[in-house]
């Protein structure tokens, strides 16, 4: 979990203590002070309905606002539900706006970078689910770039590999440990 902002602290504590002989304290007043103190993990979901009501409000089309929430970062998805379009629309709507598709890159971002992590992770016995977990990726991430890419299967087939070796040696040194202490 992320740290917590030092005013996001002042304003919990505060909080408490303006409510500490009530039975509870009003959302409103509650989700301000947990938004000061973890921002980025209480992102407003209706943000970028928000957004796009501003766009059209300021002149600026449809598509145009459209091709804005993209450049300000939310996916086709999520621009899609705030406006009201299918995604099929959206993606549309950009590429006739001649934006850039943006790729998810979970390989060239994440796996590409972490090749020896992931060995090395495998290499103490990791599972693909809990590789996937320390990477911050999805299991089914982790299986879709086994079937793409041959690095991300040595990857992990070398780690499973040493680890077998590993917990053979281990195996053996513990009956050996067992004859000698008898």
């Amino acid at each position: 979990m992320p740290k917590a902002t030092v005013e996001g602290i002042i304003a919990i504590n505060a909080l408490l203590k303006k409510y500490e002989h009530s039975a509870a304290i009003p959302e409103s007043e509650r989700k301000a002070a947990l938004s000061k103190a973890w921002p980025s993990m209480t992102a407003d979901k209706t943000k970028p309905q928000k957004a796009y009501e501003i766009y059209l409000s300021n002149g600026l089309t449809q598509d145009q606002a459209i091709n804005e929430l993209y450049k300000d970062g939310y996916t086709s998805k999520r621009i899609a539900h705030a406006v009201k379009l299918d995604q099929k629309t959206v993606l549309r709507i950009l590429h006739e706006q001649g934006c850039a598709k943006r790729v998810l890159g979970i390989y060239q971002n994440v796996l590409k970078p972490n090749l020896a992590k992931i060995q090395e992770m495998s290499a103490k016995g990791y599972s693909n689910t809990e590789i996937a977990r320390e990477l911050d990726l999805k299991y089914t991430s982790i299986q879709h770039n086994l079937e793409k890419h041959p690095d991300v299967v040595r990857a992990i087939h070398t780690g499973k590999a040493q680890w077998r070796k590993r917990k053979a040696e281990l195996s053996k040194q513990t009956k050996e440990e067992r004859i000698n202490h008898d």
